[in-house]
C-alpha cells in the first residue's frame, strides 16, 4: 500500500468510506469524488477521529463531482491531473515532477431510489447512468494516469531483476480498477427485455429492474474494457462486496424486513474485506476478469453478462454517448478509448465543430 494513489466514488459512505477506513494507513493520497464537498469531508473527519491521528498516514483531496452529469465527469477527472501535478511537484523538492499516475481506481459509487421516472441530467435512467456510464466515462479519461503506472510498475520490476526484464503482462505494484458489483445482476436473464434496443431500454421502468441492469451493466463494462486494460497491464475486476447493511440495503429495508431478512445482512464494516483483499492481497492473475464475491471467493456470473454481442453493443452504445458529448476535433488516442484504438469514422467530428449533447430520445 505505500506511496500509492488512490481515486474513489462513493468513498464517504458505505462500503467506500469503510475502504477509506483502511487505506489511509498505508496509502499515500486518495481522492474522493462526490456530489458535496462538505458532506465528504465531516464523513472524513468523524473517520479520522475513530481511526486516530497517529495511525492516519494519507493525505485526502476531495473532488466535487455529480455522477448524474457527464461534464462534471469530465471536469472531475481534468481536476484530477491537476491536482495531482501540484501535489508531485510538492513531493520532487523543485526537481521536474513526474507524469501523473494512478495505482488504484475504486468505481464504488451506487446509488438506488424508489423514483424510478428520475433521469440524469443527460437523460438517462438514474441508476444505469450513475452505477454505471459514469464510470465508464471516469475510467475512460483517467486511462492515460493508469497507464503510466501500470508502465512505471513493469519498469520498476524490470530493474530489480538480475534477468534483465520479463515478459509477464503483470507485475507486483500494477494499478488496479476495481467496480463495485452486486449479486442484484443475476435478477435478469434476457438482454432483449433489458437491453435492446438500448435508446429505449435504458430507461427506468420500476425500482429493482433499472438497480439490476446497472449491476449488470457493471460487468459487462469490466468485460469490455478488459482487452484494453490486459493490453496496459492494468488489472480489472468486478467485486461484490457481500449481502450488507449499507445505506443502499436500506432502501429495501422495508420490504426485507417484513420477509424477515434484514436480520441476516452483515454489517457494513465487513464491506471492505472483498474489494481490500481484490486491490492488494490477491495476484493480478488470479482477479483479473472475475467477478468477486464474499468473502474472497471467486463467483459465477450469469450468462447473459457473458453474450459477447451483448457486452459489444452496450459498451459501444456508452462510448457513443461520452463521445457524442466530449469529443470534437480529433480521433481520440487508444488511452482515451475502448474501440480497441480506434473510433468509426462517422463519430469523428469535424475539425472546430463540437458535438451536442445527445439524449435518448435524439
Amino acid at each position: 500500500m505505500r506511496g500509492k494513489v488512490v481515486l474513489s466514488t462513493g468513498g464517504h459512505s458505505g462500503c467506500g468510506l469503510e475502504c477509506v477506513r483502511w487505506l489511509a494507513q498505508g496509502v499515500k493520497r486518495i481522492y474522493l469524488l462526490g456530489r458535496s464537498i462538505s458532506a465528504m469531508k465531516a464523513s472524513i473527519e468523524k473517520l479520522k477521529n475513530e481511526v486516530g491521528a497517529e495511525r492516519w498516514l494519507a493525505d485526502i483531496l476531495y473532488i466535487q463531482c455529480d455522477l448524474a452529469n457527464l461534464d462534471a465527469v469530465q471536469n472531475a477527472a481534468k481536476e484530477f491531473f491537476v491536482m495531482e501535478a501540484l501535489m508531485l511537484e510538492a513531493d520532487s523538492l523543485n526537481l521536474p515532477a513526474p507524469s501523473v499516475g494512478l495505482d488504484l481506481l475504486f468505481l464504488n459509487a451506487g446509488i438506488y431510489t424508489h423514483r424510478p421516472e428520475t433521469k440524469t441530467d443527460d437523460g438517462f435512467d438514474l441508476m444505469w447512468g450513475v452505477n454505471c456510464l459514469a464510470h465508464h466515462a471516469l475510467l475512460r479519461y483517467l486511462m492515460p494516469a493508469l497507464q503510466h503506472s501500470a508502465r512505471a510498475a513493469r519498469t520498476n520490476a524490470n530493474d530489480a531483476r538480475l534477468d534483465g526484464g520479463s515478459n509477464q503482462r503483470f507485475v507486483d505494484r500494477s494499478p488496479r480498477v476495481l467496480w463495485t458489483g452486486s449479486i442484484a445482476h443475476t435478477w435478469l436473464v434476457s438482454p432483449a427485455k433489458s437491453y435492446y434496443p438500448p435508446e429505449v431500454k435504458l430507461r427506468s421502468w420500476n425500482p429493482a429492474g433499472p438497480y439490476a441492469r446497472s449491476k449488470a451493466s457493471n460487468l459487462l463494462d469490466m468485460y469490455y474494457c478488459l482487452p484494453t486494460l490486459t493490453e496496459a497491464g492494468i488489472v480489472g475486476t468486478v467485486v461484490h462486496p457481500g449481502v450488507l447493511y449499507t445505506p443502499i440495503q436500506r432502501e429495501f429495508e422495508r420490504d426485507w424486513q417484513q420477509r424477515g431478512i434484514a436480520a441476516l445482512l452483515a454489517p457494513q464494516s465487513l464491506g471492505c474485506v472483498n474489494l481490500l483483499w481484490t486491490a492488494f492481497i490477491a495476484s493480478a492473475e488470479e482477479v483479473h476478469g472475475g467477478y468477486i464475491t464474499q468473502w474472497c471467493r471467486m463467483g459465477k456470473v450469469t450468462k447473459m453478462v457473458r453474450d459477447g454481442e451483448l457486452i459489444r453493443r452496450h459498451g459501444e452504445f456508452m462510448d457513443q454517448i461520452v463521445d457524442g458529448i466530449f469529443q470534437t476535433a480529433e480521433e481520440p488516442s487508444h488511452e482515451q478509448s475502448f474501440h480497441n484504438g480506434k473510433v468509426p469514422d462517422e463519430q469523428v467530428e469535424r475539425k472546430g465543430v463540437v458535438r451536442r449533447r445527445k439524449t435518448p430520445s435524439q
